[in-house]
This record gives structure tokens, C-alpha cells and sequence, in this order.
């Protein structure tokens, strides 16, 4: 969520993925699953892991629930890819700080956070949610990370501080 950051600050996210349900799950909780890997690897050769978050959301969801924890309302607008694309090149480079621009600032050696690698990355990722690759929840997280993941609410809490100023 913290790539919406700055649109979130704003009272209005953009997004490209439709009605799609999907866990999100934050860094840290994929971080705790890969340390207790790490720290066990025999146990875990070959396997596959889908990290997903407690509650699967759709996006509409996930802004109701941030706007909630924020105290504030929050809409949230689907868009296309084409048109998400043409915002994240016409972000400003730098310092910013979380920006869908900045989400994808790796890219940059592939030709920028617009360029046509980052466009078919998304637009791949926005087909998958559609067809519900992405949904789903399990336990991975407590069982090997060691303990639950965090909620939507849980992290906007936690991260507050970026959606809100």
C-alpha cells in the first residue's frame, strides 16, 4: 500500500487492478518467513510458499479500511492501465518519497518507471488479480515466521505517519 502513499495523502487512489481480490501482506511478515527458512533449510527444500496476507481484500475494500484507521475518506478509483501508466512517467524523479513512481524506481535501468518493461509488468499483474491468481490466504506465516500476519488495519496504523501528514 505504501506505493499509494502519496495519491493516499491526497484523499484519492488510483489503481489498475480491478475488482480482483487479493491478502496483502506486508515486508516484514514475507521477512519473517524467509529468516525461519533460512534458519531451517532442510525442512523447507522444494517447497513453495504463497505469502499472503490474513483477509483477502478487493481494492475499493482496502481503501475503506484505510480511510477508516486514517479518519478520513478515502476514494478510490479504478483506472486503467494505459492511464496508470502515463501517471507514473509523468512523476517527478528524485527524492520523492512513496509514489507509484518511486514503487518501480528499480526499473529505472529498464528504461524508467513508465518504460514498456514496467507497463507489461503491471499490466500482467492487474490480468493475474482479475483472474484470481493472487487470492487465497494460509498459515505460512505464523507456522514458519513465528507469528500471524498483520492486517490492513495493522499497518496503516503502523505506518500512518506515510498516509497521513
Amino acid at each position: 500500500m505504501l506505493y499509494g502513499a502519496a495519491m493516499i495523502r491526497q484523499g484519492t487512489w488510483l489503481v489498475p487492478f480491478g475488482a480482483g481480490r487479493h491478502a496483502p501482506i506486508a515486508g516484514e511478515d514475507q521477512a519473517r518467513v524467509i529468516v525461519g527458512i533460512l534458519e531451517n533449510p532442510k525442512a523447507h527444500a522444494g517447497k513453495t510458499y504463497p505469502l499472503v496476507g490474513p483477509v483477502e481484500h478487493n481494492h475499493k475494500e482496502i481503501s475503506q479500511i484505510i480511510g477508516s484507521v486514517l479518519g478520513k475518506k478515502l476514494y478510490c478509483e479504478q483506472i486503467s492501465i494505459e492511464k496508470y501508466g502515463e501517471i507514473l512517467s509523468s512523476r517527478p524523479r528524485g527524492p520523492a518519497r512513496n509514489t507509484a513512481a518511486t514503487a518501480y524506481a528499480a526499473a529505472d535501468k529498464a528504461g524508467g518507471a513508465g518504460s514498456d518493461f514496467v507497463l507489461q509488468h503491471l499490466k500482467e499483474i492487474a490480468i493475474d488479480h482479475q483472474n484470481g491468481i493472487f487470492s487465497g490466504v494460509n498459515n505460512y506465516v505464523q507456522e514458519i515466521g513465528g507469528r500471524p500476519p498483520m492486517t490492513v488495519e495493522q499497518f496503516v496504523e503502523k505506518h500512518r505517519s506515510e498516509f497521513w501528514e
